[in-house]
């Protein structure tokens, strides 16, 4: 921006005076303009730094009483303000970013991750719509949504979505109401750090061609480890992969991505769709990520680090003193092992896996004190 210094003065007509568009105060002047407002209900935003076209702002007069006289305005306020050519003369491209994210009886930590997403600093040509899909929480936490939260709009569930069928249903939701550029997908268990959306759409200019999924990386509330991101798969035959670390400002290439930070643009949904129907709670993000590599899209670990999110899926199965019926339903429940859609996602991307897996599943509902040595 090429500083030009500009005394704004008084327009008679009702000390009011027009604002050029797209015009933006200088940055060491917002004390200034802060102490106007105070004084004269001055309204501009300082996250944004700038006026909205041709507004019309109310300065302060300064005025002085001589003794016999009446009130005369001695003088204005002058103002030196500095423009950005180029943004005065093309007008800004808007971009239309919807944030989806699922609840269940959790109140507090939905509450807590709504609190950190609408304090965030989102780029001045950015829109930001707010969605949340609740699935008939038994706790209110749609009501206490809707009323704390009035800016999000809340999408009611049938009570049996869980998280990729409530993903799936949201997101075909916010597809049919409009065009949207982009789509960021959030677990409500995420804290988000300040301004990391800002800094997410940041590492999306990094892309060069449309047809990308960005992963931010979450912490463990201690700040020790890497609980959700991106990763590299480290067996090709079996699937098993480790968690990548994002560099300080780079993209990093990666295949398998959890979807608690998950930023997709539209050229991916056009060539892929939305989660796959095949999956009812988990699984549906690694897969997602998987296909659009295998359509020819990329998939990315944004640079640093974004939120904290705890690691609720540590032991994946039951131990031996559960009883063998509750550990078999525990093998089909979709919160659990998932047995069908586990092997649904084994046979479509390591289909040379399958009899391990299989195994393996049956060994941890069989036979879990065996699988805890074997592990160990």
């Amino acid at each position: 921006m090429l500083p030009v210094g500009r005394q704004v003065r008084e327009r008679r007509a009702g000390n009011v005076i027009k604002l050029r568009k797209n015009i933006t105060f200088k940055p060491s002047l917002w004390p200034a303009i802060e102490r106007v407002d105070e004084r004269s209900k001055v309204r501009v935003s300082r996250r944004s730094a700038s006026t909205t076209a041709s507004a019309s702002v109310k300065l302060m007069t300064l005025v002085s009483r001589r003794k016999g006289t009446k009130a005369s305005v001695v003088s204005l306020l002058t103002v030196l303000l500095y423009r950005d050519d180029k943004m005065s003369t093309e007008p800004k491209n808007i971009l239309k970013l919807a944030v989806l994210s699922c609840s269940y009886n959790r109140k507090k930590k939905t509450a807590r991750f709504l609190t950190s997403l609408v304090n965030q600093c989102v780029p001045g040509n950015c829109v930001m719509d707010v969605f949340l899909l609740d699935d008939n929480s038994p706790d209110g936490t749609a009501a206490y949504v809707e009323a704390e939260f009035p800016t999000v709009k809340v999408v009611k569930g049938s009570g049996s979505l869980f998280w990729a069928g409530g993903m799936r249903t949201l997101w075909q939701h916010v597809l049919n109401q409009g065009a949207y550029d982009l789509f960021l997908l959030c677990n409500d268990d995420v804290m988000l750090f300040d301004c990391a959306i800002g800094r997410l759409l940041s590492s999306y200019n990094l892309t060069k061609h449309p047809g990308n999924i960005l992963l931010g990386t979450v912490r463990d509330s201690e700040g020790s480890m890497i609980t959700y991101g991106g990763q590299k798969i480290i067996n090709r035959i079996t699937g098993d992969s480790a968690n990548l670390a994002p560099a300080a400002d780079m993209l990093v290439p990666c295949e398998i991505g959890n979807a608690n930070i998950m930023l997709v643009d539209m050229a991916t949904v056009d060539s892929i769709g939305i989660l796959s129907s095949a999956y009812t709670h988990g699984i549906a993000d690694y897969d997602y990520t998987l296909t659009a590599l295998k359509n020819g899209l990329n998939v990315w670990i944004a640079p640093g680090y974004y939120g904290i999110c705890d690691n609720d899926h540590v032991v994946t199965w039951l131990p031996q003193k559960t009883s063998l019926k509750k550990r078999i339903e525990y093998l089909y429940s979709p919160k659990g092992l998932a047995y069908n859609e586990h092997m649904i996602y084994i046979k479509k991307h390591f289909p040379l896996s399958v009899p391990i897996t299989h195994f393996k599943l049956w060994v941890k509902t069989l036979f879990p004190i065996m699988y805890d040595r074997f592990k160990k």
